[in-house]
Parts: structure tokens; C-alpha cells; sequence
């Protein structure tokens, strides 16, 4: 069990990422005649830390019986830790507001101009 990620519910951590790599560790504990929601299910609180393992204890006891059910409330309560962000960049940031709104007709300078020097030099 020490192998697993740990996923602690802070503002930086994506839920998707933490499934994809407790995905992974669960795949090396293939158990004979053992189904994986079985080995997700029971393998799972192992991986929450702090806020998150507060959150998986607070649920009712045996309300999660099937690992669907367990994954979709995970993502549903720690989803929103990454709101407003658009693969961590910020870019959809809610306090960038007025960069994205219309009524400013705030246009975005060329990349080239921005970024990168003139390839072809005009004479």
C-alpha cells in the first residue's frame, strides 16, 4: 500500500490525475478471481491523505459499495479544486474576466510578435 499516490484534496492536485496513477499501482496488484473494483474499492482510502481522507470518512458507512459510485463522488468533491483552470495554466482563471470578455474587445497580439523574433527578415 505504500506504493500508492497519495492525493491530500489541496487547490493544486487534479483528481484525474490522482485516479490515472492509482490506476497504474492498482494494475501490478492483479489478484486471481479477484475483480478490480473489488481491489479499486478496498485500495482506494489507502490513497487519501488530510482533506481527502476527512471527506472519504465522512461518507456514510456502506454507502459505497461500488466503485463507480466511490470514483464519480471522489471527482465530484475534488473536481472543483481545479476549476477555472485549463491544464493548470490559468487561463480560464473567473478573476481573468475582463481579459476574456467581449465588451473590452481585448484583442491578443500575434504569437509570432509576441514570442519569436522575425524568421525572414523584410528589406
Amino acid at each position: 500500500m505504500n506504493l500508492l499516490p497519495k492525493f491530500y484534496g489541496l487547490p493544486d492536485e487534479c483528481p484525474h490525475e490522482h485516479l490515472d496513477r492509482f490506476y497504474r499501482i492498482c494494475s501490478l496488484m492483479k489478484l486471481p478471481n479477484v475483480p478490480d473494483d473489488l481491489v479499486f474499492l478496498r485500495a482506494f482510502p489507502h490513497s487519501l491523505e488530510r482533506a481527502a481522507k476527512d471527506w472519504k470518512d465522512s461518507l456514510p458507512p456502506g454507502s459505497m459499495t461500488r466503485w463507480e459510485d466511490l470514483e464519480h463522488k471522489f471527482l465530484s468533491k475534488f473536481s472543483h479544486v481545479q476549476d477555472g483552470y485549463d491544464n493548470g495554466l490559468g487561463w480560464n482563471d473567473p478573476t481573468l474576466g475582463w481579459y476574456n470578455a467581449p465588451q473590452h474587445q481585448y484583442q491578443e497580439p500575434p504569437f509570432q510578435s509576441t514570442f519569436m523574433p522575425p524568421l525572414v527578415q523584410q528589406y
